[in-house]
Order: structure tokens, then C-alpha cells, then sequence
């Protein structure tokens, strides 16, 4: 029966490693009485593991239960295993299995499909439709694909939200959050998100009740995922030099490196609490005559070394954050660590240097996340452009596009502006687009992009033709520019992902 004190939302934390759905409650007589209710597994409360597990002649297994039989199945006829398919979104992937084409976007739309059933027969809850989080570094291709797979689970995206601050508003909204939002009014947060996939990384604060970006930052591609792999190569060239093997000569078994990742996943995990670790991978590796094992242990100082470049670009990132935000280290009051990557010994010592008695643990890492997007669904919070959109002019002044707050929604904010260009000797009319914290100062000024729009040839110098310029921002929250001289048949299109939000009520 309907609980009519309550009005509910519902967010999806679509991760490279694991997917956790939320659905989070407001009290409408009391909306400061907030709860949320992550839908874990039954059982051990995890999240569940984007793995998918594609079988010849039966439906697919996704979750834990297709985690748990790679190293049974992998090598086994009539089984293909697919990990990590986040990544392979907005790339137009396509996988042939079992002489059949399956694209990325059918895959990950089975982990929506279990992430839908599981919420009704575990949880007895219906989710059809709310708040799903992405990357820092989500693009247009990525975010369209990925409605295209919750489309083809029968789930409708209202709105996306990058992953850190829909940490943030997990924290600030959440269960456990009585009166958190008002103690942080004024103060600067930063949110430090490294999962399977991507570092993600938010500095946003808290002004008049409403949470907003300052700044963004990412690391795509270089994560827990890219870590496993580097265990995968220090202990398989450890291995092939220590038994004299030339990679030529002694291959890997085929379908043996899922079987391999998930042993360097769970040994990487295990050097977070152990100085060194044991991996252990049977039949890994072949040659005309005889089949070898692995078995090479790996202290965490070896382990270290290897990511070390890694840690040093992702301190790099925090750096440049704060630097976007226009604040330094010691001007940050709260800094939140998020995701299992953050877990490594070494990455909490170089944050624990940067902010000391601020840096804070939350009590749900594995689901604040889409608790947080649960949260935002229920309250019915808008995106809202954080900065002021503008375009620089010749005369280095700036002409603003979109004011600071204006609602991110679709039919809001379409605008064509006539311009004309002075300089054209290059056939080049260059629209710089830029993110400003305030109109009237260029404090914290970001180009976003430039767009060189075809005009007339340099036959004709400083003939000052008309370039026509029309902004618009889809349903994915990507802004979407278009620029034509008036003399040209072509015009010029960027899309622009990259930009910072606040959220607020309609």
C-alpha cells in the first residue's frame, strides 16, 4: 500500500565496477525528514558487480552470481563474460559472441534489466524511471548511449548527475544527515570520487541552502580497472622471466584473462590491509608442449611503484580543481573520500597530506552514490547552470549567453545570437566560449571551447559579415553550438559536456 506521507525518487549508480540502485523518501509534512533505502544485495548489503555473463542457449546472469563463475566458466564453451562495460559506452562497440554482434549498449541495457527485477523481487520496489550518475568526463556519445541502454530496460533518465556530487548530496540529504546541509552553508567542499574506471573529482559549495559546482576534474581511463591490469603485467613478465619464457613462445591461454583480472582485482584489494599479496592463476599460460600456473607474490611497495605515475597525475587533478574553484587547499572545510581506488594506502596518505583532520569517510561508500540520486529525484531538484555561459568578443569583453542559475532543461534554454566578425583574413570567424563565476569579473574564467566558424575568404579582408550563433542544451545536459557566416553553405557544431551545475527547485 502507498505511503502517502512519503514521496519517493529513485537513482541509478551505473558503475564500471559495480551498479547499486536507491530509492530515497522525502516527508512531505517535514521535508527535512529524509531516508534512503539502498537496493544492495540480499544478504551481504554489496552493490552488485557490472559484470554480465552471456551464455549460448540461456538467458544472461548479471550481479554477483556471474562475478562469482568466471573463474569456473570463462574457459568454458558456450560462455562469454563481459566486464566494465561503462568504459566502451559512446564508442560504438561491438562485441561477436557466439557469431552473433552485441553492441555495448545491449549489454549494459542487461545490467539495467537486472537492476529493474532485482528492485521488484528483492526489494519490492518498481523503478522505472529517476536520477542516473555519470563520470566527470561522461561526453554527449557516452551519455546518448547510455539512455539508449536504460531505454531498452524500460527505464526513462530524467536527469544525469556527475557521480561526486550526487555523493555530495547523499551526504548533505541523506538518512543520516539531520540538519548537515545548513552546518555546511557557506563552506567549500571537495569530493574526491576514484573508482573501477574514473577519478572524479567536484569542488561545490553550499549558499543559501542550495548545493553548487565551483569546478570539475577527471582522470578517465586510469582507475582500479587499469591497476588490475597493471598487476596482470608485473606478475605475468615476472613469471615469463624468472622460467626464461619468451612472450613469443608462451602465450596466454585463451579466455584465461577474465579468469586473471578477477585474481589481480582481488589481490589488489587485499595489499590495502596486507603488505603483500599472492596471486595465484592456474593454467594461465601455454606452449606447444605444457601448460604453466602463476604463482608470484607482490608486496605493496611493488604495487606502489607501479601506480605511482597514476597517484602523482590524480594529485595533479585535485591541484587543478581547486585551481578552477579559484581557492587553494587550506580554504576547503570538508574533503569526502569516495570509491574503492581511494581505499589504497598510498592515495589516502597524499590526501590525508593535502586536507588532515578534514579529510572525512562516509558511512556508505559503496552506495552513497545513488543514494545521493535518490535523493535529488525525490526532492525534485533541477540542474541549474552553476557559471554564467558566454562568448569573448574581439575586444577581449564579454558577451553573456546564460546567466548563472538558469534551469538546465531542454525547452529553456535554446538562444541564436547575430554576431559579426571583424576579422576574417583566415576565412576564420573564432567564437570563444567561456564559464564565468560572475559576469561582470573574469575571476575564475574558463574557456569551455573555441569554434572557428567558416566565413568569407581572405580575398575580401574585414568584410564584416554576419555569423549567425545557436545554443541549445539537450536532454543530456550537453550544450549543443552551432555557428554559420552568412556567406557559407556549412556551419560548425561543438558540443560541450564540460560544464558545472547547482541544483534548485523549479
Amino acid at each position: 500500500m502507498e505511503n502517502r506521507e512519503f514521496k519517493s525518487g529513485c537513482g541509478i549508480d551505473f558503475g564500471t565496477t559495480n551498479s547499486v540502485a536507491a530509492i530515497g523518501s522525502v516527508n512531505i509534512t517535514n521535508p527535512e525528514i529524509n531516508r534512503t533505502l539502498p537496493l544492495t544485495k540480499k544478504g551481504d548489503g554489496l552493490p552488485h558487480p557490472s559484470v554480465v555473463w552471456l551464455r549460448l542457449n540461456d538467458p544472461p546472469i548479471v550481479g554477483r552470481d556471474a562475478k562469482d563463475n568466471i573463474n569456473g566458466f570463462s574457459e568454458v564453451a558456450g560462455n562469454y563474460f563481459v566486464s566494465s562495460i561503462k568504459g566502451q559506452l559512446g564508442k560504438e562497440k561491438v562485441f561477436h559472441i557466439f557469431g552473433q554482434p552485441k553492441t555495448a549498449v545491449q549489454i549494459a541495457g542487461e545490467i539495467f534489466k537486472f537492476l529493474k527485477i532485482d528492485a521488484e523481487k528483492s526489494h519490492s520496489q518498481d523503478i522505472s524511471e529517476g536520477v542516473v550518475t555519470i563520470p566527470i568526463n561522461f561526453d554527449g556519445k557516452s551519455r546518448r548511449e547510455l539512455r539508449k541502454a536504460a531505454d531498452e530496460a524500460g527505464f526513462y533518465i530524467k536527469n544525469f548527475i556527475h557521480e561526486p556530487f550526487a555523493a555530495l548530496a547523499g551526504f548533505c540529504y541523506g538518512s543520516d544527515s539531520k540538519d548537515r546541509i545548513d552546518k555546511l552553508e557557506g563552506r567549500k567542499i571537495l569530493v574526491f570520487d576514484w573508482g573501477g574506471g574514473t577519478l572524479d573529482i567536484t569542488v561545490a559549495t553550499v549558499k543559501d541552502g542550495i548545493l553548487t559546482e565551483l569546478s570539475t576534474s577527471g582522470l578517465p581511463g586510469r582507475a582500479g580497472d587499469s591497476f588490475d591490469n597493471k598487476l596482470l603485467n608485473l606478475t605475468t613478465n615476472r613469471f615469463l622471466n624468472q622460467n626464461r619464457l619468451s612472450p613469443l613462445d608462451c602465450e596466454m591461454a585463451p579466455n584465461v584473462k577474465d579468469r586473471y583480472l578477477k585474481l589481480c582485482e582481488d589481490s589488489k584489494i587485499e595489499l590495502s590491509g596486507n603488505e603483500e599479496t599472492l596471486v595465484i592463476v592456474t593454467n594461465a599460460f601455454q606452449t606447444q608442449s605444457q601448460n604453466f600456473s602463476v604463482k608470484e607474490r607482490v608486496s605493496r611497495e611493488e604495487f606502489e611503484r607501479e601506480i605511482n605515475a597514476d597517484v602523482k597525475e590524480a594529485m595533479k587533478q585535485v591541484d587543478t580543481a581547486l585551481e578552477h574553484a579559484g581557492i587553494n587547499s587550506t580554504e576547503i572545510d570538508l574533503a569526502l573520500l569516495i570509491g574503492g581506488t581511494s581505499n589504497i594506502p598510498i592515495i589516502r596518505l597524499e590526501m590525508e597530506e593535502r586536507f588532515g583532520y578534514r579529510l572525512e569517510e562516509v558511512s556508505n561508500p559503496d552506495t552513497i552514490i545513488a543514494e545521493g540520486a535518490s535523493i535529488i529525484d525525490a526532492l525534485e531538484l533541477q540542474p541549474a547552470l552553476a557559471r554564467s555561459i558566454g562568448i569573448q568578443l574581439s575586444d577581449d569583453s564579454y558577451y553573456e549567453v546564460f546567466s548563472a542559475g538558469t534551469i538546465a532543461k531542454a525547452a529553456s534554454v535554446p538562444k541564436q545570437i547575430n554576431m559579426f566578425c571583424t576579422d576574417n583574413r583566415d576565412g576564420q570567424a573564432r567564437l570563444i566560449i567561456k564559464e564565468r563565476k560572475n559576469k561582470d569579473s573574469n575571476e575564475g574564467e574558463k574557456t569551455l571551447a573555441v569554434l572557428p566558424v567558416p566565413v568569407m575568404s581572405k580575398l575580401k579582408p574585414h568584410f564584416p559579415e554576419k555569423v549567425t550563433v545557436s545554443f541549445s542544451l539537450d536532454e543530456d545536459l550537453v550544450l549543443q553550438v552551432i555557428g554559420k557566416g552568412a556567406t557559407q553553405d556549412i556551419n560548425s557544431h561543438i558540443e560541450l559536456h564540460n560544464l558545472c551545475f547547482g541544483l534548485r527547485t523549479l
